[in-house]
């Protein structure tokens, strides 16, 4: 598939990255968003005014979504809640593990919280979450995250490096309709995958059948 190309374009000055529409900027990430690292596991109440309320950590963070088969509970003060109870649209990515693993928070649970091992990424002034999710996932297939974080050794994609990694910024109109086209995409090769996935299941079930 092919698409018309923009009429300029510009050297990104990332050279992994390379050129990039002339009217795109790229900067930090923390220029359009906010990053914020989850508490550290608390499992005892310390004063009258915590709750126990559930939390996600780096397992429960999958590309397809949160996984909430395995979700455990911690100890939250008033504070704590207030700064880190999560919003439908969050990004979440993984400090620890599989680092820099992303998806998107759809309110799964009520008065859910993170871990330490979980960074929340939120937009401001208009961008788009999940066009940064796409981003994310683009540079976790290059590599780029692994070298960031190290995976030699012990990896930890700590608040500061998600803060610090470049990103292209379009237009948010251009970030909202680049998310759009990839949501489509996606959902056409997973519908082709299921696809196929029933016509092998079919197959198998008539070869059993003439055994």
């Amino acid at each position: 598939m092919s698409f018309p190309r923009y009429p300029k374009y510009k050297d990104s000055g990332v050279e992994w990255l390379g050129e990039v529409p002339e009217h795109w900027g790229v900067t930090a990430l923390k220029r359009g968003y906010s990053v914020t690292l989850g508490k550290m596991l608390q499992p005892e109440s310390s004063s009258p005014d915590d709750q126990l309320l559930p939390y996600l950590r780096a397992a429960n963070i999958q590309w397809e979504g949160v996984d909430t088969t395995d979700i455990k509970q911690m100890w939250l003060s008033k504070r704590d809640r207030a700064q880190l109870r999560l919003e439908r649209g969050d990004l979440l990515v993984s400090e620890g593990g599989d680092v820099g693993r992303s998806c998107l928070w759809a309110a799964e649970l009520d008065d859910c919280c993170f871990q330490n091992s979980v960074n929340r990424v939120r937009a401001r002034d208009g961008h788009s979450n999940r066009y940064l999710c796409y981003w994310m996932s683009t540079i976790k297939d290059k590599g780029y995250i692994d070298v960031l974080c190290n995976k030699s050794t012990i990896a930890h994609f700590t608040a500061e490096k998600v803060a610090a990694v470049p990103v292209p910024f379009p237009t948010t109109t251009e970030q909202t309709q680049i998310a759009e086209f990839l949501d489509r995409e996606t959902r056409k090769i997973d519908e082709l995958v299921a696809e196929q996935r029933r016509l092998m299941e079919l197959l198998k079930e008539k070869r059993q059948a003439v055994i």
